[in-house]
């Protein structure tokens, strides 16, 4: 805004004779020569001042739109992924009838699919184990 000033009027460092600040302006105390347009200076160095006033007030609010609408997007995703941490997790497990489960040393359990029993074939010695967990009994107790 200066320069510009400077610049139409041809004025140096030394044509300013104070600055002050007024409230919220700031008074300028020129030198000037006689044949200066004084009221030319005064109305083209409040243009400056309005045009620059504008030009940082218009980036001001872009910087602050910009943070709000940054501020808007954190917020939302925060809240996205707080929905999805409190979101029951199901685990789904497909059971087939007859699951062979191998043991160490390769030993092949097969797991029958009768529901009143507890029981284990052991397909390498034919082996019946388990207990019936209706009656609380030993399955070899059980009438043929």
């Amino acid at each position: 805004m200066l320069q510009k000033l400077m610049k139409k009027f041809d004025l140096t460092l030394g044509n300013f004779q104070s600055i002050q600040r007024k409230n919220s302006d700031i008074l300028f105390t020129l030198k000037v020569s006689k044949d200066t347009d004084k009221g030319d200076l005064e109305r083209t160095g409040h243009r400056s001042y309005e045009e620059e006033l504008d030009k940082v007030t218009a980036e001001r609010d872009a910087a602050r739109l910009e943070a709000d609408t940054a501020k808007q997007h954190s917020q939302d995703i925060l809240g996205l992924a707080k929905s999805f941490a409190n979101r029951p997790i199901k685990i789904e497990q497909e059971i087939t009838q007859n699951p062979t489960i191998t043991q160490e040393g390769g030993r092949q359990i097969n797991q029958g699919d009768n529901s009143s029993y507890d029981e284990t074939n052991v397909s390498d010695e034919g082996q019946y184990a388990g207990r019936d967990i209706n009656n609380d009994r030993d399955p070899d107790d059980r009438a043929v």
